[in-house]
């Protein structure tokens, strides 16, 4: 008898809804241990794109989580595909403190500012799995490649109650041939690079400007733009006037340069003695 997700495991209750993806408490019956399952219809026809393209897309994405390795991306305990009833069913690990957007909100509405120490954990942690993501590697065809996320927003971004943090999907992540080439359109969002809102060839250095826009997102506890784009006299950041570090303002200007020439990389942002100190506090308490 071939296993479903209903028959290996008990369904709880729903703990995050996205665009095209609900999320749920999961057990298996003979373990105490509490997993997240992605629950996707792709066979409805009220999903914003075909079934075709939306289960090729799950495809690619199970096979990337498949093959990459890292503490902040949430490890594949299983994967099922139902055609009867168009049902996909990822089951991963739980990150059991929801998401950046939540968090942000709450400070917000507190009107509390999001700790320093805490903006530094979270930001040190999201440039080691991209500079990870964006490290090249060779194919079997010699080709050069890299992935690009493409998809960074608070939403995405989860959250440990020990403060470790993973990025909640890779749906969109591409696997890039250098020298990079066009990509697929983005949607407008507040988080959107410059170069690829303007439809021009883009790659790694956009998830860098992406991640600029989370943090100072953090710190400002509201969006830095809006889905329309760049809006003058938005940058430089100013993150001192609102009791922030003038090493935290640096950084983040460094990520939210128009000139992509001029951006900061994830690798090279990765080496950052302030990041790397954030990154290893939130680590060493795991």
């Amino acid at each position: 008898m071939a296993h479903t997700f209903e028959s290996d495991y008990s369904k709880g209750a729903m703990i995050g809804e996205g665009r095209f993806a609900r999320v749920f408490l999961c057990v298996a019956p003979d373990s105490a241990n509490l997993y997240a399952v992605k629950e996707i219809i792709y066979g409805s026809s009220d999903t914003e794109c075909s079934s075709e393209l939306l289960l090729a897309a799950l495809r690619k994405e199970a096979n990337l989580f498949s093959r990459l390795v890292h503490r902040c991306l949430p490890k594949t305990i299983a994967v099922y595909n139902n055609p009867v009833t168009g049902i996909w069913h990822t089951v991963v690990d739980l990150f059991d403190n929801g998401d950046l957007a939540t968090m942000i909100s709450e400070y917000s509405q507190a009107k509390i500012r999001i700790p320093e120490e805490k903006v530094l954990e979270v930001f040190g942690q999201l440039t080691d799995v991209l500079a990870y993501l964006h490290e090249t590697y060779k194919t079997d065809s010699a080709e050069v490649h890299q992935i690009v996320h493409r998809n960074l927003r608070p939403e995405n971004i989860l959250l440990k109650l020990n403060g470790v943090v993973g990025l909640a999907t890779l749906r969109l992540a591409e696997e890039q041939e250098l020298p990079r080439r066009s990509m697929d359109h983005l949607d407008p969002s507040p988080y959107v690079a410059p170069e690829a809102r303007a439809g021009e060839p883009y790659g790694a250095m956009a998830d860098a400007w992406s991640l600029g826009c989370i943090i100072a997102e953090m710190c400002l506890l509201e969006c830095l733009f809006d889905a329309s784009g760049l809006v003058p006299g938005k940058l430089p950041v100013n993150l001192t006037g609102l009791g922030y570090s003038k090493i935290l303002e640096a950084l983040v200007n460094a990520l939210l340069q128009e000139n992509v020439s001029m951006r900061c990389s994830m690798i090279d942002m990765r080496n950052n003695p302030v990041l790397e100190q954030a990154r290893s506090a939130a680590f060493n308490r795991v």
